[in-house]
């Protein structure tokens, strides 16, 4: 009996410890070797995404793919060109196997990366008459331009993201995470990068000033820090990935990725009344946005609606009897003209409105700011047209609520966004008045009063 029993723990020992048969749970980097190649399909991209993409344009050629192996984890990243349709190796590579050369001899092949992974090393060795390894030849290429990587075989699921821009970073993903294979894909959030009103990296008229500066440092600000400015960029965050698939050994597998915005693609457009008896013209309209969410959770799409951004863009004028896209006709205003339609596009993750409904409430999310230039003409002044900056406010809560741009997830218990792409119409009165330009109201703050969406622009 005490023999079946030995004989029986034996069996099981090897079934445990024998890459042939699970291999997923081998550590050997050979015999059960594997190969990937990625491939890129737009198809799921809205409308909007696609005249850049018809254009060759770049913002969304960088992409970042994270593999991970889930049984006997281990991780993988590879950065990739979607338009050279090639990329490098992000984790280091290293793989080895033998073969027989020309004479009989065993050939024992290395294939690393080294000097920090900018090039990939080809080793070939032998053994001597003494019994030891020695270099037959060594040749090294660039890390880059690599059409299917190697891979370990097992159970794998892939993440694919945009690289780093100047518009957002990714926490879970710096360079100590990848190095230590400490990448979780549920941990990967994706977060705004901000900047003073001011500097060079934020599209900001001449003059102007913040008038909603004042938050409460629990609420609506990020690390207790006054929220910051994102960039008017219309670059989108890319997202997908893959469900579990499994690697049989000497296997090229080919990935497809469909990738879909994280972020929120969004048509803004309100309406200004020139009611003042006065000939004038408005130059420009330029907005401040608050209630950008921080940060959003890339792998549940979750929002971080509790800590908040600005966002500060340019209008342009279009046809006032018509709901604007990316591609309407930009106006320019002219003496006479009594309505104006002011039409912006920006993507975000998101917006979120203000808490209080009150609309003379100015602080907070939810809230925009307008410098409008204008310049009058004076029948009493000879030269230039003197220039009048005016400033604006309005609670946006009755707008932004009809305009439904987050949804509430009842199973995760987050906020996420509701749509791709939108268009969000801001409903207040936007007259400009004889006060504003010359009267008592010159050179203070304008309230505009928020009105009711019209039913045409609220979202069901």
């Amino acid at each position: 009996m005490k023999t079946k029993i030995i004989s029986i723990l034996c069996i099981a020992a090897s079934l445990v410890t024998s890459c042939e048969v699970n291999e997923t749970l081998c550590e050997a980097e050979h015999p059960h070797k594997g190969w990937v190649q990625f491939h890129y399909n737009w198809d799921k991209m809205p409308a909007y995404y696609q005249q850049y993409l018809n254009k060759g344009l770049n913002y969304l050629d960088s992409m970042f793919i994270i593999g991970d192996r889930v049984i006997n984890q281990r991780i993988s990243y590879f950065g990739y060109s979607t338009l050279n349709d090639d990329g490098c190796y992000k984790s280091d590579l290293f793989r080895e196997w033998t073969e027989q050369g020309e004479n009989g001899e065993t050939l024992y092949h290395t294939e690393k990366t080294g000097d920090e992974r900018a090039n990939i090393y080809h080793i070939i060795e032998k053994i001597n008459e003494n019994g030891e390894r020695v270099l037959v030849e060594q040749t090294y290429e660039k890390n880059e331009h690599q059409k299917k990587f190697f891979l370990p075989s097992g159970e794998y699921k892939f993440l694919t993201v945009n690289m780093d821009t100047k518009d957002y970073k990714y926490t879970g993903l710096s360079s100590a995470d990848i190095e230590n294979s400490n990448v979780h894909l549920g941990d990967v959030v994706l977060e705004n990068v901000t900047y003073e009103g001011n500097s060079a990296e934020v599209a900001h008229p001449e003059e102007w000033t913040d008038n909603n500066t004042t938050f409460d440092k629990n609420v609506y600000t990020y690390e207790g820090t006054p929220a910051g400015f994102i960039r008017s960029s219309n670059e989108p965050v890319t997202v997908d990935s893959t469900a579990i698939m499994k690697w049989n050994a000497d296997e090229v597998k080919t990935i497809e990725f469909h990738p879909i915005p994280v972020t929120q693609n969004i048509d803004v457009f309100f309406d200004l009344k020139k009611t003042a008896e006065v000939e004038f013209k408005v130059d420009s309209v330029w907005c401040i946005m608050s209630g950008v969410p921080h940060s959003t959770n890339v792998g549940t799409g979750a929002l971080n609606v509790s800590s908040t951004d600005k966002i500060m863009f340019r209008t342009y004028f279009v046809d006032p009897n018509s709901v604007p896209t990316y591609d309407s006709q930009h106006l320019t205003d002219e003496i006479g003209n009594t309505n104006l339609r002011c039409y912006a596009n920006i993507t975000v993750p998101g917006i979120v409105e203000n808490t209080v409904t009150d609309a003379n409430t100015y602080i907070g999310p939810g809230v925009m700011q307008l410098i409008i230039w204008t310049n009058i003409t004076d029948p009493t002044r000879t030269g230039p047209k003197p220039v009048k900056i005016l400033v604006g406010m309005v609670n946006l809560h009755k707008s932004l609520t009809a305009a439904k741009l987050q949804t509430f997830d009842t199973d995760l218990m987050v906020w996420k966004k509701s749509r791709d792409h939108t268009s969000l119409y801001l409903s207040f009165d936007g007259s400009i008045t004889y006060d504003m330009l010359y009267g008592s109201d010159v050179g203070g703050i304008v309230p505009f009063e928020e009105k009711e969406v019209p039913e045409e622009f609220v979202i069901y």
